[in-house]
């Protein structure tokens, strides 16, 4: 399908990661820099206890290809969703305009469209367990909707935030801490809209217009190709399943520490890195140990450059050898036949790098 691999998260957070975030500063990383009304270290503490309290594993929600899903009273997601009232978190064009301004020359002057699932259309809506996700032709699924909205003003980079799902978690975390479970919603939404707008960013935006006389079949076949990914169903037993970290790759990661930086530049907080990241999904090093790998270019790299321009400079010799060096280490720890082949494709951007040591 081209599209981006789902953002799931895991259940359980790491404690020890935001323990020690707690521990090396004052604020949480979680907290709002810009507003000290959140800042104090009681308010750290209960984001830490709310993220690493353990609960049970949700049971994603099943469609069918075709199938329209009612509200169920009986259904706890649906009953819950309906018991909980919206937090103010950031506003859709507010959040659309962040993207923007984070890359401006690479956008131009085209529209970014984010689609919120309590919004779009059910049958396109993701499992309670996707946060996220990001195609090169959803802005063309969703082109119809986007018009009835009255917000269609041509091909531009678009992806789901699943809304619906960040809250529920927030407010399952959160417990009767209304403070606190929108402050989880509205750092959750932030952090999964810079992620995919990462997966917009790390690769040629391709927005060609598509011509009048196959756009109703065009329109017709992407959407059934999202509404089968959605579906998820199960694969053959014989299916050879793609690495963990497929469609996040060092080329994404790259983008994404790029892509926080210039929104901590813009003014938005430091987010924390498995809400940015979810390394233990993916089987890779944490986003921390890439961001010291790639800090001297982060801090180097002039704003007013394109993320063009970032693919196409080399990254440090250091950024590329923790990279495989994880693919190393999941190759070890998967032992298949296949692990060298996928390896060595995974590296092949970097290996000059290595070389020219």
């Amino acid at each position: 399908m081209g599209c981006s691999t789902r953002l799931r998260f895991s259940t359980h957070m790491n404690a020890a990661t935001v323990a020690k975030a707690i521990k090396a500063s004052p604020l949480s990383s979680v907290t709002i820099a810009k507003q000290p009304v959140w800042c104090s270290a009681s308010f750290a503490q209960s984001v830490s206890e709310a993220l690493t309290t353990k609960r049970k594993p949700r049971q994603p929600r099943q469609s069918t290809q075709g199938a329209k899903r009612e509200t169920d009273p009986h259904n706890d997601r649906d009953a819950l969703d309906a018991k909980i009232e919206p937090p103010k978190g950031p506003s859709l064009s507010g959040l659309e305009s962040l993207v923007r301004r984070i890359a401006p020359a690479d956008i131009a002057s085209r529209p970014v469209y984010i689609a919120l699932v309590s919004d779009m259309p059910v049958d396109l809506r993701p499992s309670d367990e996707t946060f996220g996700f990001h195609a090169t032709f959803l802005d063309i699924v969703f082109r119809q909707w986007l018009a009835d909205a009255g917000r269609w003003r041509g091909r531009g980079p678009c992806f789901v935030i699943n809304d619906r799902a960040i809250l529920a978690d927030a407010t399952e975390r959160a417990g009767d801490d209304a403070g606190l479970r929108d402050e989880l919603y509205r750092t959750r939404m932030l952090a999964t809209v810079l992620h995919e707008a990462s997966h917009v960013l790390t690769s040629p935006l391709d927005l060609r217009p598509v011509p009048d006389e196959i756009r109703s079949d065009v329109e017709k076949s992407s959407r059934a190709a999202v509404v089968e990914w959605i579906a998820d169903k199960p694969l053959p037993a014989d299916a050879e399943f793609p690495p963990q970290w497929a469609g996040h790759e060092a080329g994404f990661i790259r983008t994404l520490l790029h892509v926080h930086h210039r929104a901590e530049q813009l003014g938005i907080e430091r987010l924390p890195d498995n809400f940015l990241f979810s390394n233990s999904n993916y089987s890779l090093s944490g986003l921390w140990s890439y961001r010291r790998a790639l800090s001297r270019e982060i801090d180097g790299f002039d704003s007013s450059l394109t993320f063009a321009d970032l693919r196409a400079c080399s990254p440090p010799q250091e950024f590329v050898e923790l990279w495989r060096d994880d693919l190393h280490r999941w190759w070890k720890w998967m032992d298949h036949a296949e692990g060298p082949v996928q390896i060595a494709a995974a590296m092949a951007p970097y290996v000059h790098v290595l070389k020219a040591d």
